[in-house]
């Protein structure tokens, strides 16, 4: 069953099940702790790793029910930024469920595709319209360039998320913290950085890593299916 998504909202969080009550999770997320990665004969330098994440609905389904998310215990539909090369916790806010396991996270990178449209589209507060915005520089001593790629990780059909992944915590009604980190590099490991730099491009301006190209894929790869954002779950201490 496809879930009609109206507004960034789904049938929301507003009507528990018998013995349900309310429960607090507080939004958390931060980056990686280094911009660097020695990649061969390459040092990879980022200078911007900027991730929409968002709108996100975890879910009492597992990732692979056929039913998608038959129940959202939580839910954030608004798109918030994480900066990817801040390994500071900065919060997000606190969303408010209820109470009962989840077992799946269901969400979008910045761009929703509505069953009401035509097209996949971005969320007015993603990253300038992508999912991620990455800026960085590549030297092997001999050769310095700057490089930059602006990823979109978009839903394959309408009615659905981009990402489903599995994440399993029980909902009380104390307070839980959720939070969520992406490990931008993992994106960029092993890459052609030598064809990379041999792309055409104005000597004053930085290679783009364009769609269609390897370069793109296997970044939009990563950050669809290999190198997820993560979810930790801390439930409050009693």
């Amino acid at each position: 069953m496809k879930r009609l998504l109206l507004a960034f909202s789904l049938f929301a969080c507003s009507c528990a099940n018998p013995g349900q009550v309310p429960a607090d999770v507080t939004l958390i997320a931060h980056g990686a702790s280094t911009a660097v990665l020695v990649d061969g004969a390459f040092t990879i330098t980022l200078t911007r790793a900027d991730v929409a994440f968002g709108p996100a609905y975890f879910c009492a389904t597992p990732e692979t029910a056929p039913d998608f998310c038959e129940t959202a215990l939580v839910e954030t539909t608004r798109v918030d930024v994480i900066d990817g090369l801040d390994a500071s916790p900065r919060a997000l806010g606190v969303l408010r469920g209820f109470t009962g396991t989840i077992r799946s996270a269901q969400y979008d990178l910045g761009l929703v595709f509505l069953l009401t449209e035509a097209s996949p589209r971005a969320v007015d507060d993603s990253v300038a319209s992508h999912s991620v915005e990455l800026e960085g520089t590549a030297s092997n001593g001999a050769t310095t360039f700057a490089w930059r790629a602006s990823v979109d990780v978009v839903p394959d059909e309408s009615g659905t998320t981009s990402i489903g992944q599995e994440t399993e915590v029980s909902l009380t009604s104390q307070p839980t913290t959720l939070a969520i980190a992406v490990e931008p590099l993992a994106w960029i490991a092993g890459l052609d950085w030598a064809a990379i730099g041999s792309i055409p491009h104005a000597p004053a301006e930085p290679i783009v890593l364009a769609v269609g190209t390897a370069p793109y894929q296997s970044i939009a790869t990563a950050v669809r299916e290999s190198h997820r954002p993560t979810f930790t779950w801390t439930p409050a201490a009693r």
